[in-house]
C-alpha cells in the first residue's frame, strides 16, 4: 500500500488542521438550484461557521467569488 503525509508550507495536516482549512460545497443535490454562487457560498459558511459576524462573512465570500473569477455572476 500507499503512506506518506500531506503538508502545507512544511507543516504537516492534521486531522483538525485540515477541517479548519478545508471545505466543502455541495452541488445542486442538496443546495437549492436556485442560488446564487453568493447564496450558496453565504449559506455553506453560515452552517460551518455560525458564530462569524455577517459584515466578516461577507467579505470572505466575495473574495472568495473573486479568487475564482466568479464575480460577474455572483447574484
Amino acid at each position: 500500500g500507499l503512506s506518506g503525509e500531506i503538508k502545507v508550507n512544511g507543516v504537516k495536516l492534521t486531522q483538525d488542521i485540515w477541517t479548519s482549512v478545508a471545505g466543502f460545497v455541495a452541488q445542486e443535490d442538496v443546495l437549492m438550484g436556485t442560488m446564487t454562487p453568493y447564496e450558496a457560498l453565504s449559506f455553506v459558511s453560515k452552517l460551518k461557521n455560525p458564530e462569524l459576524p455577517d459584515a466578516e462573512r461577507d467579505q470572505r465570500v466575495l473574495t472568495l467569488l473573486k479568487s475564482m473569477g466568479l464575480e460577474s455572476v455572483k447574484d
